[in-house]
């Protein structure tokens, strides 16, 4: 059991250090790479919950609030930010995050296993459908996919 534990601690260390790295370069892995690694590796460290799904979201909610509070600040710093654009969609991310929130105890690991599994299928789908590369980490989001579906199956 105690090896089952080192696994799972490694691997969610290591896919801290992989959301760090393309979230810096790419400015995408924080929920994509968390919420599996999380999924597969909480039962290796004795969690076992039929709500796997929502805990390693909401876990991977809290995780990203330092990383974000850093990133805007060097963000800021650089003079990158374009706070208009900021003001303008934060009411409506805040009002999204509201309501999910106030759903989330109603929702079904199932339903909330297969919308993760849709997003992380769209999001390089949209980009090269509109003519935008699609991120070169495609295979690995569609192998995500495949295990958040699997754990929870």
């Amino acid at each position: 059991m105690v090896a089952y534990e080192v696994y799972g601690w490694g691997l969610l260390i290591a896919a801290g250090w992989a959301s760090g790295i393309s979230s810096g370069l790419l400015g995408v892995g924080g929920g994509s790479v968390i919420v599996p690694a999380l999924i597969v590796g909480l039962p290796m460290l004795g969690v076992h919950s039929s709500e796997l799904a929502k805990i390693a979201m909401a876990t991977s909610l809290v995780v990203m609030i330092p990383t974000s509070i850093a990133a805007t600040q060097a963000h800021w710093s650089r003079g990158t930010v374009d706070w208009g654009l900021w003001g303008a969609m934060a009411p409506s991310i805040v009002g999204g995050g509201l309501i999910v929130s106030m759903l989330v105890p109603y929702l079904s690991p199932l339903l909330v296993t297969a919308v993760c599994i849709l997003f992380a299928l769209a999001r390089p789908l949209l980009a090269s459908w509109s003519g935008q590369d699609a991120p070169s980490a495609t295979p690995v989001w569609l192998i995500q996919g495949a295990t958040i579906g699997g754990r929870r199956g």
